[in-house]
């Protein structure tokens, strides 16, 4: 077996991987939390009670979501390689295996992403995937929701939104995934993350009015797509949206 496989076979020990990205995500919400709730601990004990049992809810679902979604990737990855040239391929499986690989190696979990957060980076660079393998995973992604894999997509557009959160099709990937499983809520929560990174593009502002009228909340169903309407006057390319957005407008008025 040559080196190469060797780092692509890796999987004993993958939830020590995942168990320090649910740390690493905990970390963060506790920061975001105590920036936003400066108040001295002995005012708010409850508050701080409550949140825990939040945030061990919302760490727990980020650690089985991520094994799934590396169980998801190893299982679409492979395919998808196959149609690559060996060059290319090798380069992808060396870089996915250093990634598990280099994880695995760090002694101090808390260090390495306090590290990270302190330095800007995305956890994609600390683990140094390039763009183009990220692509690569990306387009893993989109083939489950092309087969209506959707629980699959999911999972794996989870992590790469975790991996870089700075990525509109990861987010919309995911919006996509939860909109189709029935999880509205979440959706509506991807969906303006996405929006959030390319403002200009009507496409996640019709699926957030479809996502409105799913629920039954017409004043947001028809401000987003009132939104949609404008941003797609503005520019020929968002043409193919058209069909979108009569369909949307047809179920908007029947709910009226």
């Amino acid at each position: 077996m040559d080196e190469s496989q060797e780092e692509w076979d890796i999987t004993d020990e993958d939830e020590r991987y995942f168990a320090r990205l649910s740390a690493s995500v905990a970390e963060m919400k506790v920061a975001d939390y105590l920036a936003k709730h400066p108040q001295p601990l002995k005012d708010s004990n409850q508050l701080l009670a409550d949140f825990q049992d939040d945030l061990k809810t919302e760490t727990i679902h980020t650690y089985h979501e991520t094994i799934a979604g590396y169980q998801a990737l190893a299982e679409g990855l492979d395919p998808l390689l196959n149609q690559l040239d060996d060059d290319e391929a090798f380069r992808v499986k060396r870089e996915y295996g250093r990634w598990i690989a280099f994880v695995l190696s760090i002694n101090s979990p808390s260090d390495f992403f306090d590290t990270v957060l302190k330095s800007g980076k995305s956890l994609q660079e600390a683990f140094f995937l390039s763009n183009e393998t990220m692509s690569y995973f990306y387009q893993v992604g989109r083939s489950f929701l092309q087969e209506k894999e959707f629980i699959k997509a999911r999972s794996l557009f989870f992590l790469l939104s975790h991996l870089n959160g700075g990525v509109y099709e990861f987010w919309l990937g995911l919006a996509i995934a939860y909109q189709e499983l029935g999880d509205v809520e979440k959706a509506i929560a991807a969906y303006r993350r996405s929006r959030v990174l390319k403002e200009t593009d009507p496409t996640v502002d019709l699926f957030l009015a479809d996502c409105y009228l799913h629920m039954n909340v017409k004043q947001e169903a028809e401000e987003y797509l009132h939104t949609a309407k404008e941003k797609m006057t503005k520019s020929q390319e968002f043409a193919y949206l058209k069909p979108k957005f009569r369909q949307i407008s047809k179920k908007l008025k029947a709910l009226s």
